[in-house]
């Protein structure tokens, strides 16, 4: 049950209709343009072939309609999860639905959700083409930070590595010191980045390693802190468990994702509906027990609840199975 099958598509259209729509569209029609963007990014190949060179800014303008359209959508269906190919059916755009893309993360006047989702979808249909645009927000040392490292992700995959190298580096001269008093508190931050900075760019099974080593020192500063402090690590240690289950079922390792997933559920800030629409939990969702891991959990959340009204277990009570 991906996000991508929660709005009906809309009717295919027929060549003749399409041919007539085409027409109509080349000469300025702003009916035709509405209905053509109501249809969605698998429509632009298919309209294209129907266009000559005199429509290519009509094309442009109906292409960036449709993007920004559907990376709307997704802020509304999808909320706040991210994960690769949520977009790669916006790669029926072709290149300029990459360059809008670009432009829009680059954007400052664009609002800031949208321009995460447009570096998101950059990343699933973007390619070479825009390394050095790329290159240039990255080193630009007036821009954003989140902009520079999500322009260092997406220089990694497709393939420029030579800023994410120098980061991880650097990241690893404070994670692999001897932990202190003194140093705990960089060596857990660098290693939270060490896992996200793995996991954004493909390397689960190192972004597993750092997660499980920042669970480890976390739950060893637990033990030794004050008791009123306690709460604070143990809810710490039960959100990185969806993390951790992200990349582990990436990974392939379903049957631990599962495992954190059931750990992860004591965090009101986890609930089913994450899991349902999770793009990198494909492969739970995909597994025969995840009928039955989710119907554990429904009726533990208590039956007849929305996903929408979803919260999260009783830290104190075990998981199921």
């Amino acid at each position: 049950d991906d996000p991508s099958g929660d709005r009906p598509a809309p009717r295919a259209l027929t060549d003749a209709e399409l041919d007539d729509l085409a027409r109509r569209f080349a000469a300025g029609d702003d009916d035709a343009r509405t209905a053509l963007a109501d249809q969605g990014p698998a429509i632009v190949p298919r309209l294209r072939t129907r266009l000559d060179t005199s429509a290519a800014e009509r094309l442009r303008a109906l292409i960036e309609r449709v993007a920004r359209r559907d990376l709307e959508r997704s802020l509304v269906d999808e909320g706040a999860v991210r994960y690769q190919g949520q977009f790669e059916r916006l790669r029926d755009l072709g290149p300029e639905g990459a360059e809008w893309m670009l432009r829009t993360f680059g954007n400052e006047d664009e609002p800031i959700d949208i321009r995460n989702r447009a570096a998101t979808a950059l990343g699933d249909v973007g390619s070479e083409a825009q390394l050095p645009a790329l290159r240039e927000l990255a080193d630009d040392f007036l821009a954003e930070a989140w902009v520079e490292r999500e322009a260092i992700f997406l220089l990694a995959r497709f393939g420029d590595r030579v800023r994410v190298d120098r980061r991880l580096a650097r990241l690893h001269e404070i994670a692999d010191v001897e932990a202190t008093t003194a140093t705990l508190p960089a060596i857990l931050n660098a290693c939270g980045e060490l896992a996200e900075v793995h996991y954004r760019i493909g390397e689960y099974e190192a972004a597993i390693e750092q997660y499980l080593r920042k669970q480890a020192l976390l739950e060893e500063m637990r033990d030794r802190v004050r008791p009123e402090l306690r709460p604070a690590l143990t809810e710490e240690v039960v959100i990185l468990q969806y993390n951790l289950a992200c990349s582990l079922a990436l990974a392939g390792r379903i049957a631990e994702s599962f495992a954190a997933l059931d750990r992860s559920m004591a965090s009101r800030d986890i609930t089913l509906d994450m899991v349902r629409t999770d793009g990198d939990l494909r492969a739970v969702r995909a597994d025969p027990n995840y009928p039955t891991w989710r119907a554990d959990w429904e009726a533990r959340l208590g039956a007849g609840r929305g996903a929408d009204d979803e919260g999260a277990a009783d830290p104190g009570d075990p998981p199921p199975g």
